[in-house]
């Protein structure tokens, strides 16, 4: 759904922008620029802090979200970390991070894989909260990618592969 693989027939748009038309390189940019990505083994960089991973896509396209990223970090109660490497974290404290690193540009799309998967119940609930009120604030599409069977009242629509799979 990101354009990280092209289909090998038909397209993926997102809103108006069809990633299949893209070259790589444009690609690239417009998933920098556009959407956050939480994968579900964070992906995140463990000879960079936590700070420095919060802040790479702003690496790449120079927009400034230091502030939004720090705050972010706060609310994450990850803050206090901030130049910790991040070898040295929890797996929860990864995930928080990689979910701090997905919201600081403010996407257009967000598209989460297992964002709770290594949280207890109250970071669990933080961090929906958290998705939902950034993609209503950012009038962002959030697509989210969950195990967790007592997320899905949250969501005003969801789909349950087994429904697919008859």
């Amino acid at each position: 759904m990101a354009g990280l693989l092209k289909p090998q027939r038909g397209s993926i748009c997102l809103g108006s922008t069809d990633l299949t038309a893209l070259s790589e390189a444009e690609c690239r940019a417009f998933r920098l620029r556009q959407v956050g990505l939480v994968f579900q083994d964070f992906a995140l960089l463990d000879y960079l802090t936590v700070g420095e991973n919060i802040l790479l896509p702003q690496r790449f396209t120079g927009l400034d979200c230091r502030h939004a990223a720090q705050d972010l970090a706060g609310h994450l109660e990850i803050g206090h970390l901030w130049q910790k490497p991040a070898a040295q974290i929890s797996q929860g404290e990864r995930q928080r991070v990689a979910i701090a690193r997905a919201l600081a540009h403010e996407p257009r799309f967000l598209f989460a894989d297992e964002p709770t998967a290594s949280l207890d119940a109250a970071r669990r609930d933080r961090v929906i909260d958290l998705l939902f009120e950034s993609a209503a604030r950012t009038s962002a599409c959030l697509v989210v990618v969950t195990h967790d069977a007592a997320l899905l009242p949250r969501f005003p629509q969801y789909a349950r592969v087994e429904d697919f799979a008859r």
